[in-house]
């Protein structure tokens, strides 16, 4: 997402459904150009339950991207970006 005008940002990942032994290890990462990404530092904790997660970051630049992996099984879940400046 596109988001140089902000200087706050917040995800908001709401886990629906965890299908198996399933586990998001989830992490915030921002670019120069929306093309290439580099890990910002920023975590989620690492998910096994729905719910509802939120990860804080400020001074990201210009682009910004939530990255996870999943392992031992699936996760229906979305993601929300709340940008202010």
């Amino acid at each position: 997402m596109e988001a140089g005008w902000a200087s706050e940002a917040i995800f908001f990942l709401i886990v629906e459904e965890i299908k198996g032994e399933a586990r998001l290890n989830a992490h915030v990462e921002i670019s120069p150009d929306g093309i290439n990404w580099i890990n910002e530092g920023s975590r989620f904790p690492e998910i096994t339950s729905p719910g509802y997660y939120f990860c804080k970051v400020a001074h990201f630049g210009n682009w910004l991207r939530v990255h996870g992996d999943i392992t031992g099984g699936e996760i229906k879940a979305s993601v929300q970006l709340h940008l202010k400046s």
